[in-house]
């Protein structure tokens, strides 16, 4: 059944077509127009390692958005009441649109003050929300990473590529583990919903009203996990504390959190990397994977 069709069937409202969005790295994304006049956006994950995190964030992202208002994007459940559902190989999540384009121009003060309204809401045991706290793809990293940067299970055009970052990688992961056994002698903190990639999803027309969207990837955490990106811009800090004034940043917290989202990331990366055929151009993936090593993430890591 085609998408159209799939959309008005199992869901509340009736699609009279359907456009492609910007291709994120691990979805597909359209836009569909109602037969009102409204539009939805539709978001389809096909890929393995992802789709579990569609389904496990759905109740979630229900209740922030009746927490937070329209500081999100609404997720809009079947006419079952499902938060998600199965189309083919796909994972759908459908939610409203919001009339603002996406944007890295935004008042840090004001994105800080949103992120503690975030960690803010009450923890509501009723709704199933997944844990955060440890790095999770051990096994995965040990299989993919290493084989990854040693060249011994990739294409050779991307292999001469990733190897002489082998020694970086190497490093990072000993730094993972030295942060992980630092942060679990400290006293333990009281988790929060926390988003996992706040700084580059967020909608706005002005600098200082602002959306968050992409909720793939909600999870109680400590609030590191969204901190650590920003540790280095105090309108931010101020910003978060504001709304939370007991927060004061630790370097052992936000050490780890930083490692852990690297290599979280870079699982992801590599999932995509190794699931492209031999015949086809692999230079974006590569790109992604590349780019951890050299762009945002360094400066975090010490």
């Amino acid at each position: 059944m085609d998408l159209q069709a799939f959309l008005t069937q199992t869901y509340p409202f009736t699609v009279v077509s359907v456009s492609d969005a910007p291709r994120g790295l691990v979805a597909k994304s359209h836009i569909a127009t109602l037969a009102d006049g409204t539009s939805v956006f539709v978001k389809a994950v096909h890929a393995p390692l992802f789709k579990p995190h569609l389904v496990h964030s759905a109740a979630t992202h229900a209740y922030l958005a009746n927490q937070l208002g329209d500081r999100i994007n609404a997720p809009i459940a079947t006419r079952s009441g499902a938060g998600v559902a199965r189309w083919g190989d796909a994972i759908l999540a459908v939610s409203s649109m919001i009339a603002a384009p996406l944007t890295e121009n935004y008042d840090l003060h004001v994105f800080g003050q949103l992120i503690g309204q975030l960690h803010a809401v009450a923890i509501d045991p009723r709704v199933p929300t997944r844990r955060i706290t440890d790095f999770a793809h051990r096994g995965l990293i040990d299989t993919l990473g290493n084989k990854a940067f040693s060249g011994s299970a990739i294409r050779r055009d991307v292999a001469d590529r990733l190897a002489p970052w082998h020694n970086t990688y190497t490093r990072y992961y000993e730094r993972l583990r030295f942060f992980e056994r630092a942060f679990r002698q400290l006293p333990a903190q009281p988790l929060v919903y926390t988003h996992g990639d706040a700084g580059g999803n967020v909608l706005a027309n002005d600098a200082y009203n602002l959306h968050l969207i992409d909720w793939d990837y909600i999870g109680l955490s400590e609030p590191e996990r969204d901190l650590w990106v920003f540790e280095f811009y105090p309108d931010f800090i101020a910003g978060y504390q504001r709304i939370i004034p007991t927060y004061q940043p630790d370097e052992i917290r936000l050490q780890y959190a930083a490692y852990r989202q690297f290599f979280d990331y870079l699982v992801f990366f590599l999932t995509v990397l190794q699931g492209i055929p031999a015949d086809e151009d692999a230079s974006f993936a590569a790109d992604n994977v590349l780019s951890l090593f050299t762009d945002w993430c360094p400066p975090h890591l010490r």
